[in-house]
């Protein structure tokens, strides 16, 4: 470790060293770049695009978010969440380039990598060069990180901007500057209007704060109003959406605090699982928890950040059980600590361990943790590449733009794909039944289309009403999902 800190001190080879991590960063983030959205989370994905692509058509639909699928109860396809900045984005990214899934993605990955930085640039204000690279060696690599930041969410925006937040906050600590106020003030408004949880970033300015011995800045002017700036234009979007479009999900209450799970034996299961499998792995988890419980390690952001994090995955705790992405805001902080823990044990001297042995395990644990990362990424690019095979022969039939389909689609993992690769607008139902075709019916629905995974395409519930109650346009067995298992894809039409 002493040879390899000489060489960082060089600034050309601490240079090359941050290039090579960029390179990385950006060869990871490249796999499948110009694929569909077919894979992991693609029902996520897939409402983020179409209300990106409806912008794109339509910019006033800017103010009404669309994003295809129609909920049965309003008859409206119209769906708010969080303010469509990231959306935006895209779709001014497609007036330019043109409406191409690479544009999308690499719009993403220029977002992804305003957190790279700055992670970066927050580890540098505390850490060595070489700890610093470490860290965000491990930013990098780690398979959520790997995914998400090329997946069409704007969950990946939220975490960039609560960092370049945070990085702000702190330089104006030290230099309370009109400048830096105005830099604060816009990213940590930014990581709210990507996602509402971004806010959360402010328990984390709370945290380094107490820890700092600086509890009376909350007194400073400017500071009280930065905190009415980025409540007012946050609250703003959430009262519009309330007041005046027909499907808002608000803050999201679904997702938020459940006692039941939250002091049930799952919860912890489930996020200890998603920390070291998913985000650290095995090879780091033990590094991870060395330097928590360390007196020897101490890090103020690492700390602010757990801290404000933690309680955002206590008070979202459905959303953080039900979905992995929900704990993007933690990686940062897991990382940091995984870094610091592995660095403080290559640095420091060892009775038991040579330098030698512990350089040796050290590529090891990397190695493997690369490997690792690796294949739990590719758990989430495998594509099932049906609901786009049925959208495109829907696109053949050249229908008018006002047809409503029915798309019928088992898999708990996608929810309207076939809508989005349509060009459609339409309902979406999880079965289908005589009652179900004759419903949709009187809303306007001309035609059936459907993904049925290998359960359902075996069983005559599913079947029977496809044959007997409609008419067939089209079928194939030829297709499979995300685990290379049978499914069956399929066009019909409402009988008169």
């Amino acid at each position: 470790m002493e040879r390899f800190n000489a060489l960082l001190e060089k600034d050309i080879n601490y240079r090359r060293t941050l290039l090579a991590l960029f390179v990385l960063f950006l060869l990871l983030r490249s796999f499948q770049i110009g694929s569909p959205i077919l894979d992991r989370h693609s029902w996520n994905q897939v409402s983020t695009a179409a209300t990106a692509m409806n912008i794109y058509k339509d910019p006033a639909s800017f103010w009404k978010p669309d994003f295809s699928a129609i909920q049965y109860d309003t008859d409206s396809s119209v769906m708010a969440q969080e303010f469509p900045v990231y959306m935006g984005l895209l779709a001014l990214g497609y007036t330019m380039f043109g409406p191409h899934i690479l544009v999308a993605r690499l719009i993403s990955i220029a977002i992804a990598l305003v957190g790279w930085v700055y992670l970066f640039r927050l580890c540098r204000l505390t850490e060595s060069r070489s700890a610093s690279l470490l860290i965000l060696f491990i930013y990098t690599v780690n398979s959520h990180n790997w995914f998400f930041d090329r997946a069409i969410n704007s969950d990946t925006g939220m975490v960039s901007f609560m960092l370049a937040a945070f990085y702000y906050f702190l330089q104006y600590l030290e230099q309370r500057s009109f400048r830096n106020f105005l830099l604060m003030t816009l990213t940590t408004t930014l990581a709210g209007l990507f996602k509402p949880f971004g806010l959360m970033i402010g328990l984390s300015f709370l945290v380094i704060l107490w820890r700092r011995k600086k509890l009376t800045t909350l007194k400073d002017p400017l500071i009280l109003l930065m905190g009415l700036i980025v409540w007012a234009v946050n609250l703003s979007w959430l009262v519009y959406t309330k007041l005046y479009v027909s499907n808002s999900i608000g803050l999201g209450h679904r997702l938020g605090f459940d006692p039941g799970i939250l002091f049930s034996l799952e919860f912890p299961y489930v996020m200890s699982q998603r920390f070291f499998d998913q985000i650290l792995s095995p090879f780091l988890a033990f590094f991870f928890l060395f330097a928590l419980f360390s007196k020897k390690v101490r890090s103020d952001i690492g700390a602010a950040l757990l801290v404000g994090n933690l309680f955002y995955t206590i008070y979202i705790t459905h959303g953080n059980m039900e979905h992995n992405y929900y704990q993007l805001p933690l990686t940062p902080a897991l990382c940091i600590y995984a870094g610091l823990g592995m660095h403080y044990w290559l640095s420091n001297p060892s009775q038991r361990f040579s330098q030698r042995f512990r350089n040796r395990l050290a590529i090891f644990v990397m190695i493997g943790f690369m490997l690792y990362s690796g294949k739990r990424a590719w758990n989430h690019f495998r594509l099932s590449t049906g609901p786009k095979i049925v959208g495109d022969q829907i696109k053949e039939l050249n229908l008018s733009a006002d047809t409503l389909i029915l798309a019928v689609e088992t898999s708990g993992t996608r929810y309207h794909e076939i809508i989005y690769y349509s060009g459609l607008r339409g309902y979406v139902a999880r079965k289908v039944s005589p009652e179900i075709i004759a419903r949709h019916k009187e809303k306007g629905v001309t035609y059936v289309a459907v993904h049925l995974e290998e359960k359902e395409m075996n069983d005559p519930v599913f079947m029977t009403p496809l044959r007997e109650n409609l008419d067939e346009v089209w079928s194939s067995y030829d297709c499979k999902d995300t685990y290379s298992r049978p499914c069956f894809i399929g066009l019909y039409k409402i009988k008169p």
